[in-house]
């Protein structure tokens, strides 16, 4: 069972989507769950001092069984020398790292960490195959853009001024 192709498979089923956006989709898709992971943790677990306390405090749209299954991984010996690890190796600030990083293995997009992460070199190489044209070619579209929005701006106040003169006359 590939947890990662049931997911894209489902998400293709659902939405309209090129393969060529597969990758950014699942980091996408990783980036919403680690959240929602983070934000139930600290919610419904570090919150409650007991099992029988947090049981009654969780979330509606976690099912029992799924929470007691996230319950018994927070309190495995594994995830919680996986933290104490992790806050050694913080708490030295010599080399400070990310605990999805210690958990799940570093992967890096080239960018700082952000809730939805936007272009980064790495994906624009894979795109345009390394070609520095592309990146001349976007500076293009951007120019275009720009222009663009300059003339938008210039006719949205040739209306406001022609609306505000019709108005003066009345």
């Amino acid at each position: 069972m590939d947890t990662k192709q049931e997911l894209w498979d489902c998400t293709k089923a659902k939405y309209e989507i090129p393969n060529a956006a597969k990758d950014w989709v699942l980091e996408r898709i990783r980036e919403s769950w680690r959240k929602n992971r983070r934000e139930l943790k600290r919610d419904h677990y570090d919150r409650w001092e007991n099992d029988e306390v947090r049981l009654l405090q969780r979330p509606k749209n976690v099912t029992e069984c799924q929470f007691i299954e996230l319950l018994l991984y927070w309190k495995s010996k594994k995830f919680q020398a996986q933290m104490e690890e992790i806050k050694t190796q913080q708490g030295s600030n010599k080399y400070p790292i990310n605990a999805f990083s210690a958990v799940m293995g570093a992967k890096t997009s080239g960018t700082c960490k952000t809730a939805w992460r936007g272009v980064t070199k790495t994906s624009l190489k894979i795109l345009n195959d390394g070609s520095k044209s592309s990146l001349n070619g976007t500076n293009d579209v951007v120019q275009q853009m720009e222009e663009r929005m300059r003339k938008m701006r210039i006719r949205s106040r040739n209306r406001r001024e022609l609306f505000e003169k019709k108005l003066l006359q009345m």
